[in-house]
């Protein structure tokens, strides 16, 4: 069975009649450049510990966490199809993997609420992506269903821009994580989002990154 059997896209339209966003959306997706981008610090502290003291990667869970955190506000599962706005019912992620040549590929990676089932299909299909060479884009990762991910493992960052072909339509979030760092006690993960302003707005951006939070300070069960 294929990806595109087992998590298929079914967007469901919104009605312009009554949607309040209406004028919004109108006014935004006539601009060439509807996105704006927010960066916060996170505390994750929760998750961090937990792993250390087991002994296992936190990459995964925090991973698991942003798109878990993604499905619980309905802003982020907005998307523009054809011109006119949609909702879809699960947020996938794609993201980007680093293949031992220091070159990246594209991949789709479903979500699943439980982190086991998660984590297993997620190592299997980060494997798979780093014995491909050159710029072959997963197919899958063209999906609206999806938030566009990636990571900059390295340092810690204040803002970030996006490179975008701004002539193709384009109306999914873009997180980006940077390194996590302890800092006046607080273990901190920069966040950047970016966002369709004709779906979402800061508030909904400051929903999100409190989910995410909560969820990434959360007992953890190993």
């Amino acid at each position: 069975m294929s990806d595109l059997e087992r998590y298929p896209i079914n967007p469901i339209p919104l009605s312009l009649g009554d949607w309040p966003r209406r004028d919004h959306f109108a006014l935004y997706s006539s601009f060439q450049e509807p996105f704006f981008s927010i960066t916060a610090n996170v505390e994750c502290g929760g998750l961090v510990e937990s792993c250390k003291e087991q002994g296992s990667s936190p990459t995964l869970r925090i991973w698991h966490s942003v798109l878990r955190a993604v499905n619980q506000i309905p802003a982020f599962a907005l998307r523009i199809h054809n011109g006119h706005p949609v909702r879809h019912e699960t947020i996938h992620l794609s993201t980007t993997v680093l293949r031992p040549d220091e070159t990246f590929a594209i991949i789709f990676l479903p979500f699943f609420s439980d982190f086991a089932e998660f984590e297993a299909d997620a190592r299997e299909r980060i494997e798979r992506a780093k014995l491909t060479t050159g710029l072959k884009l997963d197919v899958k990762s063209s999906r609206q269903d999806l938030i566009h991910f990636s990571t900059l493992p390295w340092f810690r960052f204040t803002g970030l821009t996006h490179a975008r072909a701004l002539g193709i339509p384009d109306s999914a979030p873009k997180i980006t994580l940077g390194k996590y760092a302890k800092e006046n006690g607080q273990w901190l993960l920069p966040v950047s989002v970016t966002v369709h302003h004709g779906l979402v707005d800061g508030l909904h951006v400051a929903r999100y990154l409190k989910a995410l939070e909560e969820i990434l300070n959360a007992p953890l069960t190993l």
